[in-house]
């Protein structure tokens, strides 16, 4: 008999669940898309990088897959990043809508309480609004993340092409695995349900007494909201200070040039990353604990504009607070994460100025310096190349690409340094070299010439230092520099080769380096070379 009872009274709750979600519709489809919204990005992500990796697997031949897996795994991690703000997005608005169903239902959850129901029952009639809701919300996420992975593969294809250094084209089929389905659901289940379990207990909480008449707030009440503010407060300096540590520890994963590039560096990007959202979770919040005077703040710098709106519009702020900081934090999250990953990127993509000695990006080119015939093969084929008998060593080499295009008497070639290189007998190249590697694969025995007193170890390790370069004898003269001047590089984007406008130091000056082409032999005195 007890049993019976209990399915009845589980019905009831199911029933007054789906009530709720009928009554209040524009509630209910508010969560209804944040939870579609999160799922489908997250699915559509996972399901352009499998059928990426499934694709480039098919389009390689076994022997030349290198290192495919370690830039589709760095890929995926970022991506995952990516995907997760849009889940914590969608965590946040369902947090935010709970919370406001449960304050507008406060009285009748306290008449709910007055007659005998249960805090079992108010908990489970909450918790089956969520259940009902995360079951639909993944349903449609996972069809709608399915039908919206085509618009990533354009993208992820254009961005591993480079990474790769692939000159031929290939084809991206759909394809995903039941691993990614998998994930996707429990994700899209789990979340949803975990964090709105908070309102859904707070719900279950609920003091009759404060339910019944809201506007009574005992001294309890003010020490809770005081002990709150404390914990915020601490929170949130704590995530900031974590976020500027790992960032400084990210950093220096990917600043430590002992070897050559390894998955150390793909983890320390994805590493980046994470500290990098953690940074901003713990700004944001610290900024939405002082909302209040920052809306009044900018309410006054506003004032010219909404004139006697001014007061409407704080007061209409501040009476919906818990709303207010809802939407501000999503705004400022989502915002805010753009901007770090659009740095971030820039960052690491800028590791291929002088001076950031090759750890990312690169790649080596068999056959000439330059030339419209050179093969791109990944960074680190140089490993296998080492292996091959009768090669010792293998240094990495990434050169500006040269084109001619003659305007009257001015030469745009891609490639500057100060006012060299823009008319048509200067020409000019920017060479980038892994120091280390180029260090240890030249013995004593190897004809160089350069001005100073250092050793060749040193000379060339002088490079290690960011946003430094070495210069060819002659060009130097031409431009009149020393060591220890400062000289303007501009590259641009052409052949895998990123544009560049740097400001550089001359930390050196050479008129043979081995290996380098122009260093050495020179057929025309007016072809002069930076290093």
């Amino acid at each position: 008999m007890m049993a019976k009872k209990k399915i009845a009274i589980n019905n009831i709750e199911l029933k007054l669940a789906y009530r709720y979600l009928i009554k209040h519709p524009i509630r209910t489809i508010f969560t209804l898309l944040s939870i579609i919204l999160g799922v489908s990005i997250f699915f559509s992500i996972n399901i352009a990088t499998d059928s990426l990796e499934q694709s480039l697997y098919e389009f390689l031949d076994p022997n030349m897959h290198g290192n495919v897996d370690t830039w589709i795994n760095l890929l995926r991690g970022i991506l995952m990043i990516i995907s997760a703000i849009s889940l914590i997005v969608c965590v946040i608005i369902i947090k935010n809508i709970m919370e406001t169903s449960r304050e507008a239902q406060i009285y009748e959850l306290g008449l709910l309480r007055a007659i005998g129901t249960t805090k079992r029952s108010i908990f489970l009639i909450y918790f089956y609004q969520i259940i009902i809701i995360s079951i639909i919300g993944v349903i449609l996420g996972l069809l709608v993340g399915y039908f919206l992975s085509g618009l990533f593969f354009g993208p992820l294809k254009t961005v591993m092409s480079r990474l790769l250094s692939l000159e031929t084209d290939f084809t991206v089929q759909l394809y995903f695995t039941p691993l990614t389905l998998v994930i996707s659901t429990i994700t899209g289940l789990i979340i949803p349900i975990l964090f709105g379990i908070i309102p859904t207990y707070r719900a279950a909480k609920v003091n009759i007494l404060s339910a019944l008449n809201p506007h009574l707030i005992n001294n309890n009440t003010k020490k809770k909201k005081l002990y709150k503010l404390i914990v915020k407060i601490i929170c949130s300096i704590f995530l900031i200070v974590l976020g500027i540590i790992l960032i400084n520890i990210g950093f220096s994963g990917l600043l430590s040039f002992a070897s050559d590039p390894t998955m150390v560096t793909n983890i320390s990007m994805i590493y980046l990353f994470l500290a990098t959202f953690i940074f901003i979770i713990g700004s944001v919040f610290f900024s939405s604990i002082f909302f209040p005077y920052i809306s009044l703040f900018f309410s006054s710098i506003l004032k010219p504009f909404l004139l006697k709106m001014k007061k409407i519009c704080n007061r209409n702020l501040i009476k919906n607070l818990r709303r207010s900081k809802n939407t501000f934090l999503i705004i400022s999250i989502v915002i805010s994460f753009l901007i770090a990953m659009k740095i971030t990127i820039s960052s690491l993509d800028a590791g291929i100025n002088p001076g950031a000695r090759m750890r990312i990006g690169g790649d080596i080119r068999i056959g000439m310096q330059y030339g419209s015939h050179q093969i791109f093969i990944p960074i680190n084929t140089s490993e296998y190349i080492s292996q091959i008998d009768h090669v010792s060593d293998v240094c990495e080499v990434k050169n500006s690409y040269k084109y001619y295009l003659w305007e009257d008497n001015l030469q745009y070639n891609g490639t500057t340094c100060d006012e060299f290189g823009i008319f048509r007998n200067e020409q000019i190249m920017l060479i980038v070299i892994n120091t280390t590697s180029y260090v240890n694969m030249h013995s004593e025995n190897s004809i160089v010439r350069y001005l100073g007193n250092l050793s060749f170890y040193e000379f060339i390790h002088a490079l290690d230092e960011n946003n430094t370069v070495i210069l060819q004898n002659e060009l130097a003269k031409s431009i009149n520099k020393n060591i220890g001047d400062n000289v303007n590089i501009t590259t641009e984007d052409i052949n895998d080769f990123p544009a560049i406008t740097s400001n550089l130091t001359v930390v050196g000056i050479a008129d043979i380096l081995p290996g380098i082409e122009f260093t050495w032999y020179n057929p025309n005195p007016d072809m002069r070379r930076t290093v």
